[in-house]
């Protein structure tokens, strides 16, 4: 009889621990925003930045406003913007504004004004993502499988796909 009383609560137990978490528990992943609190801006640049820091409205002119996440891609050295923009779009699809940047400024001054001045991109990295709030969400050096896969996993997590 003590077996079956074991047994019997061996077999409950977890039963009610997944019946729990399934019914109170919730799994949401967020990305943290960045430049909340302080921004540092080179300094020829020329203005001053006051946290937290979006993205001014000239951008948006340049990027199709298509959902939740925007992805800016600057060409680099052995980063090809167009193929990474394909494999991301292969995968997560047309709710990702997906931005080429050398297609949109074809200037090489002005591409590094905005990769230096209006996303704050440093090296080694070349591709940023933010949200339609004009928010900073990451940066990533596509050339790293390591950082690739982590620019498909926060994509998903703002599109809300996990």
């Amino acid at each position: 009889m003590r077996k079956l009383l074991y047994l019997f609560l061996a077999l409950l137990l977890p039963g009610l621990v997944f019946v729990f978490l399934k019914y109170a528990g919730s799994n949401r992943f967020d990305i943290p925003v960045l430049h909340t609190d302080d921004v540092s801006i080179p300094a020829e640049c020329g203005w001053q930045i006051h946290s937290p820091y979006t993205l001014p409205d000239t951008v948006w002119k340049y990027t199709p406003r298509k959902g939740p996440a925007n992805v800016v891609i600057f060409p680099a050295k052995d980063v090809d913007p167009t193929i990474v923009a394909h494999d991301l779009s292969a995968e997560i699809g047309d709710r990702v504004a997906i931005i080429n940047a050398s297609e949109v400024m074809t200037d090489s001054l002005s591409r590094q004004r905005w990769k230096s001045c209006i996303f704050l991109l440093k090296e080694p990295r070349q591709t940023v993502l933010f949200d339609e709030k004009g928010r900073i969400r990451g940066y990533y050096d596509v050339r790293s499988r390591d950082e690739m896969d982590r620019l498909r996993v926060e994509l998903k997590i703002l599109l809300e796909q996990y």
